[in-house]
């Protein structure tokens, strides 16, 4: 879970609210694996997102609209539907967080 301290939806309704982006860091995911991707029971599309690949750790920053985001705990959830069969390693999500930007 994620801790937003922020009340994202009042910023909006100001007008003062630019952007949020989910950061999430992936080690030893493979161009084989599907993985779902779910913030406060909001799938998430991987296609969609910014990626980027650095040796064994896949980067992943997804855009997320206002209306996604709680103030308090945000649950995100990851679900594995295929694994890469040819890895031995297990997947592990090493970082996750919001970034929030005003204007």
């Amino acid at each position: 879970d994620i801790d937003i301290a922020d009340d994202v939806a009042a910023a909006a309704a100001r007008g003062s609210f630019a952007k949020a982006t989910l950061r999430l860091l992936v080690v030893n995911l493979t161009a084989r694996d599907a993985l779902d991707y779910h913030l406060n029971d909001t799938p998430l599309d991987p296609d969609a997102a910014t990626s980027r690949i650095l040796y064994n750790d896949f980067w992943y920053e997804f855009t997320l609209s206002p209306e996604t985001l709680r103030q308090g705990w945000n649950r995100l959830r990851i679900a594995v539907r295929h694994r890469n069969s040819q890895v031995a390693a297990p997947l592990t999500v090493e970082s996750a967080e919001v970034i929030l930007r005003y204007h």
